[in-house]
């Protein structure tokens, strides 16, 4: 069923003009709701608070002068996700259209659809067949979940996902999804929303493959679909990549739909569920799939590239903004006095008899030299691996998808293995702080394997490293301190973490900066 908005001021028109367009529709093969409008702002209320498919509008309004391309133009900037059709009784030209204000998605010429042209009322038709590419008939089930203050609109969410939905027209109804719904993802996300999406055919009896919904503002929707296109259709492996089923857009969100390749009716969460949980078993399988050097894909040394300077590389990365350094050092000088009972001085810190350096001082100030490239996913944390319960583990989000410094994305993981990893120790002591530094101090990679004398957590994240070396035996190690120390530094901005999270990310910023010092 086509939902459509008539836009038509001379009213002696619209009855006719009205069955002729759910003929038009018919031959289409679709059904036609069509609501009819003499005025331009109770359409677009009505525009706002529907799921609208298609608007037809008069562009000439009993003049010569198409001063209904006007209204068009409004229509199309407040909803460009809405198919638009112009339609005019004068005689307007191809060259008269298109030089004016090109922005409905087709036109159709009054007299000849009034008149019962059949040959001209084939050809439109065939036109808004190869043009329109919603699926209006998907309905969005009650069992559906919305995030809490979500800012997306009820109608951009059902527009962008009859857009993801659309397959072909007149499609067969026993293999075509026609309800579907959402429950939110484990793990928060800054600008986007999650969700895992299940659908099913018209009997209930065929669902869809598991697939995640991914809402984010329209610019970054629009470069994660770009960096799937280069990065990751043509280089991931099989088994690693989602298929994108499908993109949708409204004004200000952008829409993107992938699947897993495998795995129908298993269940799935983002690997952050599983490390709130403790589940080591899935932790260490998660961590040897997407790191394992005998896979070697995007962490390839095929794809280096030698940079000069790596403080300029996470300079801009991650503290481009004076306002930024100045809070991380707040917060590192807070947290240290706190939690380990620092004593501050210029550049250094002390704890327990130990001076350590002030984490912006060191990274900015001198050199630290070159350092080597590759392709990354960008924001490697847990939320952006999806673990299924028969061990498959898949990527998504590619936002920020390109080169960067060969160890970024392992030390991104390690941070959200470290920060959610549950503690049942008594966190609030200074001796249980002095304790976590020396776990951290243990996590150092050396030429021996030391993982059996690490509590779990640090077993995890010394495994992240060692396989880190594997993979690059080239790349100078004391990068990866360095860019533990930066990345965590940057954690220090994060308003909503305990003072135990807190605490895991000011020690391990201390070890790295000692290594570093090395």
């Amino acid at each position: 069923m086509i939902l459509c908005a008539m836009l038509e001021p001379n009213s002696k028109f619209h009855e006719n003009f009205k069955e002729k367009c759910i003929s038009f529709f018919r031959s289409s093969g679709y059904l036609a709701d069509i609501s009819l409008f003499t005025n331009e702002t109770e359409m677009r209320k009505f525009l706002s608070s529907k799921n609208v498919d298609v608007v037809i509008s008069d562009l000439s309004f009993d003049s010569e002068d198409l001063s209904g391309l006007l209204v068009v133009k409004k229509i199309k900037e407040e909803f460009p996700d809405i198919f638009v059709i112009g339609f005019s009784r004068a005689n307007i030209g191809y060259r008269d259209v298109s030089a004016r204000l090109p922005t409905f998605d087709m036109f159709i010429e009054k007299t000849g659809f009034i008149g019962g042209n059949d040959r001209y009322i084939l050809c439109i038709v065939d036109e808004f067949k190869v043009k329109f590419k919603r699926n209006s008939d998907i309905v969005i089930s009650e069992k559906t979940e919305y995030r809490p203050n979500e800012q997306v609109k009820i109608r951009d969410f059902e527009s962008m996902v009859s857009q993801i939905m659309f397959r072909k027209h007149s499609s067969d109804e026993r293999s075509t999804p026609s309800k579907v719904y959402f429950k939110p993802l484990s793990g928060g996300r800054s600008s986007s929303s999650v969700y895992k999406m299940y659908g099913e055919n018209i009997n209930g009896d065929i669902v869809t493959v598991p697939s995640v919904l991914k809402i984010s503002p329209i610019n970054n929707a629009i470069k994660e679909k770009e960096n799937y296109d280069e990065f990751v259709k043509w280089i991931l492996p099989y088994k690693w990549r989602v298929d994108m089923l499908g993109f949708g857009i409204t004004k200000k969100f952008g829409a993107i739909c992938y699947s897993f390749i495998s795995s129908i009716g298993v269940e799935y969460d983002s690997l952050t569920k599983y490390i709130l949980d403790g589940k080591d078993d899935v932790i260490i399988n998660s961590i040897k799939t997407v790191f394992s050097p005998e896979k070697r894909h995007w962490y390839s040394e095929s794809f280096i590239e030698i940079k000069d300077d790596i403080n300029k590389r996470y300079h801009e990365r991650y503290f481009n903004n004076q306002n930024d350094k100045n809070n991380a050092s707040a917060k590192f000088n807070k947290y240290t006095q706190d939690l380990f009972d620092a004593k501050l001085f210029n550049q250094k810190v002390k704890i327990f008899n130990n001076y350590y350096s002030k984490p912006i001082e060191r990274l900015f100030g001198e050199p630290n030299g070159s350092y080597s490239t590759c392709i990354c996913h960008g924001d490697l944390n847990s939320n952006n691996l999806i673990v299924s319960e028969n061990g498959e583990v898949i990527f998504i989000d590619f936002q920020n998808t390109g080169r960067g410094h060969v160890f970024e994305d392992f030390v991104t993981l390690e941070a959200s293995i470290r920060l959610n990893y549950p503690l049942q120790i008594d966190q609030h002591s200074t001796r249980f702080w002095n304790s976590f530094i020396d776990s951290e101090n243990k996590c150092v990679v050396g030429d021996c394997n030391q993982e059996d004398d690490l509590p779990n957590l640090h077993r995890h994240i010394y495994y992240i490293r060692r396989l880190a070396k594997l993979n690059f035996p080239n790349e100078n190690f004391k990068l990866y301190y360095y860019a533990v120390a930066a990345f965590n530094t940057r954690l220090l901005l994060l308003s909503k973490l305990t003072d135990s999270q807190f605490g895991r990310i000011i020690s391990c910023i201390l070890v790295a900066l000692e290594q570093l010092d090395k």
